[in-house]
């Protein structure tokens, strides 16, 4: 699934699973054939950073506000300067970016987490809770996908089919 979703967006997929309220990399696939493109620092096991990256937004926003901001305060906002420019920097911004992803069904972030990056991503739920397991994304140099409205189908195909697939996959941290 990660690679069909690499190949049609031409930019890299990544998904990440939800274990013991903490966001863990577990795969990933390049799209990009040549040219500019984004390849992850993130190994698989590492933990996802939370409060300014897509797949760390598209997963909180399937919790409370309450639940998401007991979940990121544990993780940390991280040290000032450690992440970029349009990182939210408040709890209100923090909160307005779990919104509007909660309100779209995917989180969008520009330059949050590194500078020229900007990525989507989209909850991957249980079929029978419909709880999130996880998130996948596709990431790539901001501008590329600075208006990547046109990948947002794409990201969430990838989102259904995936959480089709796991319905021998507990819920975990629920």
């Amino acid at each position: 699934m990660l690679y069909k979703l690499a190949a049609a967006s031409g930019e890299l997929a990544r998904m990440s699973i939800v274990e013991n309220d903490r966001l863990i990399w577990v795969a990933k696939a390049q799209g990009a054939r040549g040219g500019l493109r984004y390849d992850a620092q993130s190994d698989p096991g590492e933990d996802v950073r939370l409060f300014c990256s897509s797949n760390g937004q598209a997963w909180l926003s399937t919790l409370s506000d309450q639940k998401a901001l007991e979940v990121v305060s544990r993780q940390g906002f991280g040290e000032s300067g450690q992440f970029r420019p349009n990182a939210p920097r408040t709890i209100e911004a923090f909160l307005e970016s779990i919104r509007l992803a909660r309100e779209r069904g995917y989180a969008v972030v520009h330059e949050t987490y590194e500078i020229g990056l900007a990525a989507i991503a989209a909850p991957v739920r249980h079929p029978n809770t419909d709880a999130a397991i996880g998130a996948v994304s596709i990431a790539g140099p901001e501008a590329r996908l600075k208006h990547a409205e046109h990948l947002v189908p794409l990201i969430l195909d990838a989102a259904r089919e995936l959480s089709a697939l796991s319905p021998g996959i507990r819920a975990c941290g629920r």
